[in-house]
């Protein structure tokens, strides 16, 4: 649903590949939206953990070159200054929301410019490492320590 030039706020969720609730992962303003298979055949992103197609129902790849990602290293939205707490920036269950005003959206753009740099803050809060024992594969997550059952993204050779 995401257009070339409007901005993404990803928030945290449950999953033990999460940072968690209340937590912002990622902003982003979106440069380029690219067909997912066009994604998938672009040579600017050869060998990203991303450019692969894990068959789920991928339509489009959203590109940025104006971004701030922490991954594990999330920002607690608790941390923010009060005015962008009030904005219920965090959203609930799967989805999207689109529900800000321009004016919201361009406080919490402005207040990131001023306070943060832009670029990469952290690693991605999924699985980095897997083993097998005799019946089952794990994945250790960045984000928790105890090892999780394998999921379709965790699989060694997936892609």
């Amino acid at each position: 649903m995401a257009n070339e030039g409007d901005w993404i706020l990803g928030t945290g969720g449950q999953s033990s590949h999460s940072a968690g609730n209340g937590k912002i992962i990622y902003l982003m303003r979106v440069d380029e939206k690219l067909d997912f298979h066009d994604f998938l055949k672009d040579s600017r992103f050869t060998n990203r953990a991303d450019q692969c197609d894990r068959e789920e129902g991928n339509t489009f790849a959203l590109v940025s070159k104006q971004y701030y990602y922490f991954g594990r290293n999330a920002l607690s939205i608790q941390d923010l200054p009060e005015q962008l707490r009030g904005l219920s920036l965090e959203k609930k269950g799967p989805n999207y929301r689109s529900d800000l005003s321009q004016q919201q959206i361009e406080l919490l753009i402005s207040w990131f410019d001023l306070n943060i740099k832009l670029g990469i803050h952290g690693d991605p809060c999924s699985p980095v490492d897997s083993y097998s024992d005799e019946q089952n594969t794990f994945c250790l997550s960045t984000c928790t320590p105890q090892p999780v059952q394998a999921s379709q993204i965790c699989k060694p050779n997936q892609c």
